[in-house]
């Protein structure tokens, strides 16, 4: 993804789940930390489509600022952390 060009998520059915569209917007905060409102009432609970366009926007961020590296990211998301 270049600065100013229009992209939109790899995960497109995430994507409109969670933010009700495809297309990403420019972030004003950090991805690296994200805080929810959760519960029923709110956003609900933390799910594979929260981590997914997180994830996506992580690796945004560190590909612009350190395009010299490789990144690896990794997670423990097993069933018994639902």
């Amino acid at each position: 993804m270049r600065v100013g060009e229009e992209s939109n998520f790899l995960d497109e059915k995430a994507s409109k789940a969670k933010r009700e569209t495809i297309v990403i917007k420019d972030l004003f905060s950090s991805p690296f930390v994200v805080e929810i409102k959760d519960g029923a009432n709110y956003e609900g609970y933390w799910c594979y489509e929260h981590m997914v366009l997180q994830l996506e926007d992580c690796m945004d961020c560190s590909t612009v600022l350190h395009l010299q590296f490789e990144f690896h990211f990794i997670f423990d998301h097993s069933c018994g952390h639902d």
